[in-house]
């Protein structure tokens, strides 16, 4: 879906950060990885594997507690209520 690793991903457009609430922040790239990674002030943003896996995956993040043992990243819902928008997941 996004080429072989290591290939350069274009950084979300406009639509896509307008969507995760930070229209105004330009996108960095953040190194490691496959470089598909981007930081819009405090939303991290990644093209998404698959609808339904991001869908389930972003519920089930969504609605682990957080406690001194365990800590994971909460996924970010667009404006709308989605965790996706176009190819985006935050």
């Amino acid at each position: 879906m996004y080429g072989a690793p290591g290939d350069a991903a274009a950084p979300p457009d406009a639509a896509v950060l307008a969507a995760f609430g930070v229209a105004d922040i330009a996108p960095v790239r953040l190194v490691g990885g496959r470089g598909m990674t981007w930081r819009a002030g405090p939303v991290v943003l990644r093209p998404h594997d698959e609808a339904a896996v991001t869908d389930w995956r972003a519920a089930v993040l969504d609605g682990l507690d957080d406690t001194p043992a365990f800590r994971t990243p909460r996924p970010v819902r667009t404006t709308t209520g989605a965790w996706r928008a176009g190819e985006w997941e935050a």
